[in-house]
């Protein structure tokens, strides 16, 4: 359900982001509604919700099983690594597309029950098509998000002993490097003005 913390995450997101989510389906509806307008029959485009809007309804199945993924994948320590911001956008993208996935089936119950119209069809067509996309963006993201909590758990429990001793002497030198310039920086006589 949208709610005020809806509108939070969102803001955390950020509308150039969600703007930017909607071009794809408006030059692939346009498009469709421009050149292939007269390749679908009536019937055809009514096939088409009516498999679209099946597939919608699985699609809030496999949302909300990524969410349960990206919920068991994750501990405090690991959580709290992310700001409130990143986390609140990480949640905004599950939110948004179980509910876009929730409007393309309300939307093609309606068009196979109540009123078909030819611009109500692209309509559908275009709330559908954002669907897939946000689909492939939620799958990229928490394939992205294991990785990143792989990586995380294997540096986390890792010790002086597991680092080969050729990495040590590079980061040591590294260390040493930064700490002489910064002495230098610190010890530079400041220039005197006329």
């Amino acid at each position: 359900m949208v709610t005020l913390k809806t509108w939070d995450r969102l803001q955390d997101y950020g509308f150039k982001s969600y703007l930017k989510s909607l071009i794809i389906p408006v030059i692939a509806t346009v498009a469709t509604w421009r050149f292939a307008v007269e390749l679908f029959s009536i019937r055809d485009m009514e096939g088409f919700v009516a498999a679209a809007t099946g597939a919608s309804q699985s699609l809030i199945a496999v949302t909300l099983t990524g969410l349960a993924i990206l919920v068991s994948l994750s501990d405090q320590e690991f959580i709290e690594r992310f700001s409130e911001s990143d986390y609140n956008s990480l949640l905004f993208i599950f939110e948004y597309t179980v509910l876009l996935a929730t409007l393309t089936t309300f939307s093609g119950i309606l068009l196979q029950s109540v009123l078909f119209e030819k611009w109500v069809f692209f309509l559908f067509l275009f709330v559908f098509i954002h669907l897939l996309l946000a689909i492939l963006s939620l799958v990229d993201l928490v394939v992205r998000f294991a990785k990143t909590k792989s990586t995380y758990d294997t540096l986390s429990q890792m010790t002086e002993d597991d680092v080969n001793d050729d990495l040590k002497k590079t980061v040591r030198e590294a260390v040493r490097e930064a700490e002489n310039k910064e002495e230098k920086e610190n010890n530079a006589e400041p220039i005197k003005e006329d």
